[in-house]
C-alpha cells in the first residue's frame, strides 16, 4: 500500500522514474533499441582508420546508428584536451539524437592495462598490476586504486571504466589474467 502522500497526482519517485523510462522506450523505433545495444570502436561507428576528434563524421554517423556505447583505446587518446573535446562533442551528439547520454568508455585497470597511465601526455599516476596490490592483502588500496582511476577518468570525460576486471587467477598458466586479477581466491 502506498503512503497516504502517494497519489496517481501525486506519483513517488520510483513511479516518475518509471514513466520516464517507458515514454522513452515507447519513443524510440525498433532499430534504435537495437543500436543501444552495443557498444563499438569510434572506428567502426565512423569508418575511418583512427578516431582522434568527434565533429561532423561523428554527428552523421551517430545520427545513422545512435549506438549505446563507444570504447576508446590507447590510438584515440592524444592528451587531456584532445581527449575531453571528443568525448564532449561524443556525448553532445548523442544527447542531442536520444535525449539520454551514451556510454564512453575505457579499459583502465592499472599495471599493464593503462590506455591513458600509460601514456605520458597525460599527467596521471601509475598503477601497479592488480596480482600486485591483491598479494598485498590491502582491500583498502584496492579500494583507492578504483577512486583515483574513476576521478581521473570522470575528469577526462569517460563515464564507464571497463575494469577493474573480476577474474579469479583459477589456472596459474593463464597469462593473460595472471597479472591482472587481484587473487586465486575468489573470497
Amino acid at each position: 500500500q502506498a503512503p497516504d502522500d502517494q497519489t496517481p497526482e501525486n506519483p513517488s519517485p520510483q513511479e516518475q522514474l518509471e514513466a520516464r523510462v517507458q515514454e522513452t522506450l515507447d519513443g524510440m523505433t525498433l532499430e534504435e533499441k537495437v543500436n543501444q545495444l552495443f557498444m563499438v570502436t569510434p572506428e567502426q561507428l565512423t569508418g575511418v582508420d583512427t578516431a582522434v576528434q568527434a565533429g561532423d563524421a561523428t554527428r552523421e554517423a551517430y545520427e545513422a546508428c545512435p549506438v549505446g556505447g563507444l570504447v576508446y583505446f590507447v590510438k584515440n587518446l592524444q592528451d587531456p584536451e584532445q581527449t575531453r573535446a571528443m568525448l564532449e562533442n561524443t556525448a553532445r551528439y548523442a544527447e542531442e539524437r536520444m535525449g539520454f547520454p551514451v556510454f564512453l568508455t575505457v579499459d583502465e585497470e592499472g599495471g599493464q592495462v593503462a590506455r591513458i597511465a600509460g601514456n605520458p601526455a597525460f599527467d596521471v599516476p601509475e598503477f601497479p598490476s592488480l596480482s600486485e596490490i591483491g598479494a598485498d592483502g590491502d582491500t583498502a588500496g584496492a579500494y583507492e586504486l578504483g577512486e583515483q582511476i574513476g576521478s581521473y577518468l570522470k575528469e577526462l570525460g569517460f563515464n564507464m571504466n571497463m575494469a577493474p576486471v573480476a577474474d579469479v587467477l583459477t589456472n596459474p598458466e593463464n597469462t593473460v589474467v595472471k597479472e591482472r586479477a587481484f587473487s586465486s581466491d575468489p573470497e
